[in-house]
């Protein structure tokens, strides 16, 4: 009777630890999403001239794939987006550019698609094969988009003229929520394999 009661307790556990696992996956993987409306990039520029005034523009996760499947700079998209499809189009940022573009847009794929079978899972739908491969691939495209972010950032801009003007680009808060990615993917893989 013992043995049998000790049985339940661990099922009623692994349960548990199941359900806490499906939760932390489905909210890293919702914000991993979330990034397409957060600041990947922040550019600041500042003059000396006007009394030292500085403006800054945020190049959002949209932007990237706007830019993305952008062939042209428009006047109806932001300045995120068309400072995106100006460093895809030139010669010495392009591959860069498109590298972070596309595993960007890999990663927010991923990680709608983690949340979703994540969900699917708490209804007691299974889908190992399809959870392993999605995790594999939020945990790579994750950790490539953010080291092509802080590329691209280093590409961007980053001017001093003389002390007159000053401009920098920076990986902001939606680059580093991608961390939410590799955490959500190793979360799943081991939901996965347990």
């Amino acid at each position: 009777f013992a043995t049998q009661k000790g049985g339940i307790m661990a099922k009623r556990k692994n349960k548990q630890l199941s359900l806490i696992i499906d939760l932390v996956v489905i909210v890293l993987g919702v914000l991993v999403v979330c990034t397409l409306f957060m600041p990947v990039l922040k550019s600041t520029a500042s003059t000396s001239i006007m009394g030292g005034a500085s403006t800054s523009s945020p190049t959002t996760g949209a932007d990237i794939v706007k830019g993305f499947f952008s062939g042209e700079s428009s006047s109806d998209f932001t300045a995120g987006a068309n400072a995106i499809i100006g460093l895809k189009n030139s010669d010495e940022n392009g591959f860069v550019t498109v590298m972070l573009c596309l595993f960007y847009s890999i990663t927010v794929i991923a990680g709608a698609g983690v949340a979703v079978f994540a969900v699917l899972d708490l209804v007691g739908m299974r889908f190992k094969l399809i959870n392993t491969i999605l995790g594999i691939i939020l945990f790579l495209a994750s950790i490539i988009a953010l080291i092509f972010a802080f590329v691209v950032a280093g590409k961007y801009v980053s001017v001093d003229l003389g002390g007159v003007a000053k401009a920098s680009t920076k990986v902001n808060i939606g680059g580093y929520i991608m961390i939410a990615g590799v955490l959500g993917a190793l979360a799943n893989l081991y939901k996965v394999k347990s």
